[in-house]
């Protein structure tokens, strides 16, 4: 019996292991499109550049972050941006933003912030996978964020089943492996999509306290409702437009 249990212990301990890491010749793809388009929120939580686009007509910009909505849920005008600015690896400064709230998604936990700069264009925006996009156990997967406030932070780990959470009720969350910790909330879970690039396939909601490889994200097929209801332009939705019926 004790001979079956370790053998069923190692098994699991096997999935456990982190994926293969990144070779060296796809860190400057990595950089542009996982790195650089994650972003610090205030001390306590992290968000991705998920749209930066100037109008042709009035030169005026406008930036959406995305993010968790409980890292909005104290929020009443105003939250800090702050994009960092690295050299030879090294964080030199921070390039910091004012932001308020477009809207929070009342299913998930999902929120979008509008930069108020007009001016600046963010280069360096993620490319949200496609809502039928096949995710796959065992997949490769890096989560990008912010732990303790501190610099920005890469872990990888694998792709989990997609399940429900009973502390956190009925909706169901993508499970992955990468290591997580406070601060990392809002950041993004990213995976290698069939062209090479590093697409955004979820949301990093939280983990177990003291339960390494317990990760779990708001699933892309979540990321895509709340945007098309609160910045459909990201996606490419149909703005549709309301008017009262009449008498």
């Amino acid at each position: 019996m004790l001979k079956k249990f370790l053998a069923a212990v190692a098994l699991s301990l096997s999935f456990l292991t982190p994926a293969v890491a990144l070779d060296k010749s796809e860190l400057p793809k990595a950089e542009q499109q996982m790195f650089l388009p994650v972003v610090q929120l205030g001390e306590f939580c992290s968000g991705s550049v998920i749209y930066s686009n100037r109008d042709q007509k009035s030169g005026e910009v406008t930036t959406y972050i995305l993010t968790a909505k409980h890292c909005t849920d104290k929020i009443d005008q105003k939250i800090q941006v702050n994009v960092p600015v690295y050299t030879d690896g090294k964080k030199l400064d921070f390039h910091s933003y004012r932001a308020t709230v477009k809207g929070r998604h009342w299913k998930s936990d999902t929120a979008v912030l509008k930069i108020d700069n007009t001016d600046t264009l963010f280069e360096n925006v993620v490319k949200l996978a496609p809502k039928d996009t096949v995710l796959t156990f065992g997949e490769d997967a890096w989560t990008v964020g912010y732990p303790l406030g501190m610099s920005r932070t890469v872990t990888e780990g694998m792709l989990g089943n997609r399940e429900p959470v009973p502390t956190l009720g009925p909706s169901e969350f993508q499970r992955a492996t990468p290591d997580i910790g406070p601060g990392s909330s809002g950041g993004a879970l990213f995976k290698k999509n069939w062209k090479g690039d590093f697409v955004q396939i979820g949301l990093t909601t939280g983990g177990a306290r003291g339960f390494p490889f317990f990760g779990i994200y708001t699933p892309l097929e979540d990321i895509h409702d709340a945007l098309k209801v609160i910045a459909p332009e990201v996606i490419g939705a149909e703005v549709k437009r309301y008017t009262p019926a009449s008498n």
